[in-house]
């Protein structure tokens, strides 16, 4: 569990670094050409490319991953992105936006996927459970996730202040990649 611990917290802090680092402009630039309709999408999207991402760089390192700590992860990714936005000074609703990205970003995964693989079932399994709940229900499904992951998932609404990325991910050194492989 330590390890799984560590391996999320590596992981996060990678993809954060590049969010708030190189990343910044081209998501600041997506985000600012959102809609109200569209930001969420906008946001799962770039979720899913960046969790996509860190997982095959964690998978290349020898690492093994579980969907609920990759959804942990972009639980964490989508808050990020949602501090980021509203820096922008962007209106939205922070919990409608975080369901629904996570709803594209699981989306995005399940077609990702070859068709009929059990991985694939799984994420359709995930999508199915989040369309059959009300709003309220699916943010107490994210609460768990990133719960078992020792994340708030809501945080940022709770404490709207943007544009600054955690401390951890400030500290992660500048020149590796998202696993903190040099690059």
């Amino acid at each position: 569990m330590a390890d799984q611990q560590k391996l999320f917290e590596t992981l996060l802090a990678g993809l954060l670094e590049w969010v708030w680092g190189k990343g910044k402009p081209d998501i600041q630039r997506q985000i600012q050409q959102a809609t109200p309709d569209t930001l969420a999408p906008i946001i799962g999207h770039i979720t899913y490319a960046l969790v996509q991402q860190g997982a095959e760089q964690a998978e290349a390192a020898g690492h093994d991953l579980d969907t609920d700590m990759l959804m942990g992860v972009a639980t964490e990714i989508i808050e990020s992105l949602e501090k980021m936005a509203a820096a922008m000074n962007l209106q939205f609703d922070a919990q409608a936006v975080a369901l629904q990205a996570l709803t594209q970003a699981l989306n995005d995964y399940a077609e990702s996927l070859p068709e009929g693989s059990d991985a694939q079932q799984e994420a359709k399994d995930a999508l199915a459970q989040f369309s059959q709940q009300d709003m309220d229900g699916a943010a107490g499904t994210l609460n768990q996730i990133g719960s078992r992951n020792g994340v708030d998932p809501f945080a940022q609404v709770k404490k709207a202040q943007g544009g600054q990325p955690p401390q951890e991910a400030a500290q992660a050194p500048q020149q590796q990649g998202l696993m903190g492989a040099a690059q």
